[in-house]
């Protein structure tokens, strides 16, 4: 879990102080996370096409404004499209510096939060993470 969400934090911190996200989508990026949802749903592929783009958006931040927006936009859009990547970055980090690691009671209150969720047949996370 530790893991999974300091690769979280990796990706908000890409997308911290790109503003305005309402710009096209890049092709190349979402054809290549496509060709890997597309492949039996392969997941690792698609969110190592996400540290790629997240990659390229950090060394664009200081050259290329346009593109910047281009690859933020690009990095929000495919983020949604596995839930992730829809708060704002700068309350998410902010609450990263505020809380503590996971700790056994919030991954029990997950945990608990889910089975009561999927047993009342409720698809949708049925809560904000607790860790932010």
């Amino acid at each position: 879990m530790n893991d999974a969400y300091a690769a979280l934090t990796r990706l908000y911190t890409a997308l911290r102080g790109c503003d305005s996200l309402d710009a096209a989508i890049d092709a190349d990026y979402k054809a290549r996370f496509e060709l890997a949802m597309d492949d039996d749903f392969n997941t690792p592929v698609a969110v190592s096409v996400l540290f790629d783009l997240a990659r390229e958006l950090n060394r664009a931040k200081e050259t290329n404004q346009e593109k910047t927006r281009v690859l933020a936009a690009t990095l929000k859009y495919l983020g949604g499209l596995l839930g992730i990547l829809q708060d704002d970055p700068e309350g998410f980090l902010k609450a990263a510096l505020d809380s503590d690691e996971l700790t056994d009671a919030i991954i029990e209150q997950q945990i608990r939060a889910r089975l009561e969720a999927k047993k009342a047949k409720n698809w949708a996370w049925p809560i904000k993470s607790a860790i932010h």
